[in-house]
C-alpha cells in the first residue's frame, strides 16, 4: 500500500453533474471488485458485511442489480458461517459494541432493498429476539422490571452481570426497530419505547449528555476502562466532546427520531435536538461529516435552522469561490489529521493536503456533509459542487491506497469508510452524506424526468 498518492480534482459544472460523477466512480468501484467478493467465502470477522453499505445511496440513485447480487452472495456465505458459528442467531459471546454491527448496518440495509428475501428478514429477526429476552432458549439480557440490560457482554450462550448500562446499549434498541420495521411486530417498539425513553429524558434534562445510565464513581470508572478497551476509537477521557462524540457514533439522533416519529412522545425529538445542537461547533471541520448530516436530518425533519442556532451567517465566512479545479489533493496514510476533538474523527484517518499552486498544506475545508448543510441553509449551489468535488477527489484517492473495507468495516483506512463513514461516523461519509441529502435527491430525480423513490438509503 502507498503512503502518500494524490489526484488532480475535478469541479463538476453543477450539482447534478457532481453526482452523475460520483455514481460513475461507485460503478466503476463495483465493477472492478465483484468477481473477487463473490468468489471469496466468509472470513468470521464480526463486521464482515458492512461495507456493502458504501454502495447504498448508489443503489437507491441507480438501481443497479448488481448491488443485491453482491449483498445476497455475501449474505449466502454469512448463513453457512452462521450455522457452525453462531447459536440461535446471534454470537455466542460479544460485547454490545461489535456484536450488533452485522445485524443493525448491513442486515437491516439489505432487508430494506430485499423485502421479499423472507430468509433476510428471519436473519434479522434471530438476533432481535435476544434485544428483549423474545429468545427464550438463552439468557436474558435485559430486566424489564428495571428497565436496565444486565451487561454488556451479551451473548447466547454467556451473559455478563455487572448491570452496566451505557450509551453502546442503544444499538440495541436500532436492533428492535429493524426487527418492528421488517415484521410489524410491536413488542420491538415498545422495547425501544422503554427503554429508549429512560435515555431520552437523561439526555433533555441532565446537566452533562450522559454517558451512562445510573452514574456514580464506579460506573464513571468503568466506562474509563470501556474507553481504553473496546472502545479505544474514541475519546480516552470523558468530557463534554466525548459525552457528545459516543452519542453520535452510535448513531442517537437518527434513533430518538425514529421512536419519536412512532411513538409521538415529544421528549425523543427534544434529546435528538439537544445532541443536533452539541454538533454545530464542529461545522467547520474537514472530518466531522457526521456534524453536517445529523443537522441535515433534522432540518428535514422539519425543525428551523433558527432551532439549532445556526443562520445564514454561520457560513459567511466559507469560500463558495475557491478555484478547487484541478487543485493538487492528496493522502498520507501515516499520519492522522490534526482533528482528534472534532465529531468524524478516528486515530486511524488519513491526512490530506491539498497543494495549491505548489504551496501544500492539511485540508482546511469543512467536510462535504457540512457543505451540503451549508447549501441547505443558504441555497447557494456552489457549496454543494465543492462538496462533490472534494468527496470524488478522496474516493479516487481511497481506490488508490486502500483495500475495499470487507477485511474491517469500521476502519477509517479503506473505500467504504471514504465513502459512507468509519465506525466512528454511523453512516455519514464524505459520498454517502451527499447522496443522502434529500435536496441532492430531488435534483437527481428532476434531471432523470422520473419519479424516484431512493429506497434503503443509510440515512442518520
Amino acid at each position: 500500500m502507498p503512503k502518500r498518492s494524490s489526484v488532480s480534482l475535478q469541479k463538476p459544472a453543477d450539482l447534478s453533474s457532481g453526482l452523475a460523477l460520483l455514481l460513475q466512480e461507485l460503478g466503476d468501484w463495483l465493477h472492478v471488485v465483484l468477481p473477487g467478493h463473490l468468489a471469496r467465502d466468509w472470513q468470521g470477522i464480526h463486521d464482515e458485511g458492512t461495507f456493502l453499505t458504501a454502495w447504498a445511496g448508489y443503489y437507491a440513485y441507480t438501481q443497479d442489480p448488481r448491488v443485491p447480487e453482491l449483498a445476497t452472495a455475501l449474505f449466502d456465505q454469512w448463513e453457512r458461517w452462521a450455522q457452525d458459528n453462531f447459536v440461535h442467531g446471534y454470537h455466542p459471546t460479544q460485547e454490545v459494541h461489535h456484536g450488533t454491527e452485522h445485524f443493525l448496518i448491513f442486515l437491516d440495509w439489505f432487508y430494506r432493498i430485499v423485502p421479499e428475501n423472507p430468509r433476510v428478514r428471519i436473519a434479522l429477526e434471530d438476533g432481535v429476539h435476544h434485544v428483549g429476552n423474545w429468545a427464550t432458549e438463552s439468557p436474558p439480557w435485559f430486566d424489564w422490571q428495571t428497565q436496565r440490560y444486565v451487561s454488556y457482554s451479551l451473548g447466547t450462550r454467556t451473559v455478563g452481570t455487572e448491570g452496566f448500562n451505557f450509551v453502546d446499549h442503544l444499538r440495541l434498541l436500532h436492533m428492535a426497530l429493524s426487527g418492528y420495521r421488517a415484521t410489524g411486530n410491536t413488542q420491538y417498539l415498545d422495547l425501544g419505547l422503554r427503554y429508549g425513553r429512560v435515555w431520552a429524558e437523561a439526555i433533555r434534562d441532565l446537566p452533562e449528555v450522559p454517558l451512562f445510565l445510573d452514574a456514580h464513581a464506579e460506573s464513571e470508572a468503568h466506562f474509563a476502562d470501556l474507553l481504553r478497551s473496546f472502545l479505544k476509537a474514541a475519546p480516552q477521557d470523558i468530557t463534554p466532546f466525548a459525552r457528545l462524540e459516543n452519542h453520535i457514533a452510535s448513531g442517537c439522533p437518527k434513533l430518538l427520531r425514529e421512536i419519536g416519529k412512532a411513538t409521538g412522545e415529544t421528549v425523543f425529538s427534544q434529546a435528538a435536538l439537544r445532541l443536533g445542537r452539541g454538533c454545530v461547533p464542529y461545522l467547520t471541520s474537514p472530518v466531522a461529516n457526521p456534524a453536517g448530516q445529523v443537522l441535515c436530518s433534522l432540518l428535514e425533519d422539519g425543525l428551523a435552522p433558527a432551532d439549532l442556532d445556526i443562520s445564514e451567517t454561520t457560513f459567511a465566512a466559507w469560500d463558495t469561490e475557491q478555484d478547487l479545479e484541478g487543485q493538487v489533493l492528496t493522502i498520507d496514510i501515516d499520519k492522522p489529521p490534526d482533528f482528534s476533538d472534532s465529531i468524524g474523527y478516528r486515530f486511524d484517518m488519513p491526512t490530506y493536503v491539498m497543494d495549491r499552486n505548489g504551496v501544500p498544506s492539511p485540508l482546511q475545508t469543512p467536510a462535504p456533509a457540512n457543505l451540503m448543510l451549508a447549501w441547505s441553509i443558504t441555497g447557494q449551489e456552489a457549496f454543494a459542487v465543492d462538496a462533490c468535488c472534494l468527496a470524488l477527489g478522496k474516493l479516487q484517492l481511497a481506490r488508490q491506497v486502500f483495500q475495499d473495507g470487507r477485511h474491517h468495516g469500521c476502519t477509517a483506512q479503506s473505500i467504504a469508510a471514504t465513502v459512507r463513514g468509519h465506525g466512528r461516523c454511523w453512516g455519514a461519509g464524505d459520498v454517502s452524506s451527499i447522496l443522502a441529502h434529500r435536496g441532492a435527491q430531488q435534483m437527481y430525480a428532476a434531471a432523470l424526468s422520473h419519479p424516484t423513490d431512493f429506497p434503503g438509503l443509510v440515512t442518520n
